[in-house]
């Protein structure tokens, strides 16, 4: 049995995971147009974009599975590790005056939101006893 906080960890993680499909969908046009702007990027513009959100989603749903179902404390770092480069690349953007507008930076901000969530939900008293593979209420042993 998983404690409450990984339970949550998931809802929050795939919940972000979700929105940023969503952004992706609705932006996913505009970011054709630009890169098809640049005779550089052209003619790979639709073989990149998709092996970017394939293999991003793909990357994503790998952490969250080692994260919650394997009990990976290197899993969980990733995630913390990703969420900060995450952060940064989000102020740097503001910073720069290049955020997206309209639904797609709204979708982006609560996507970050709900990712900074789950990263709290995975270091919760009962998140790290159970990484640490110590039992997290009363009826769970340390085998569960």
């Amino acid at each position: 049995m998983r404690p409450k906080s990984i339970q949550r960890f998931d809802i929050f993680y795939l919940g972000a995971l979700a929105l940023g499909l969503v952004s992706t969908a609705i932006g996913w046009n505009a970011t054709m147009e630009r890169m098809q702007a640049d005779p550089a990027t052209a003619a790979i513009a639709t073989p990149v974009m998709l092996g970017s959100v394939i293999v991003g989603f793909g990357i994503s749903l790998l952490l969250w599975f080692f994260t919650s179902r394997m009990r990976s404390n290197i899993a969980r770092w990733i995630v913390v590790i990703f969420f900060v480069i995450g952060v940064i690349s989000l102020l740097f953007t503001l910073l720069n005056g290049a955020y997206p507008g309209g639904v797609t930076g709204i979708l982006s901000i609560l996507s970050t939101a709900l990712q900074a969530a789950a990263v709290v939900m995975l270091f919760k008293p009962d998140a790290v006893a159970w990484f640490k593979g110590q039992p997290t209420g009363p009826a769970e042993t340390p085998f569960e």
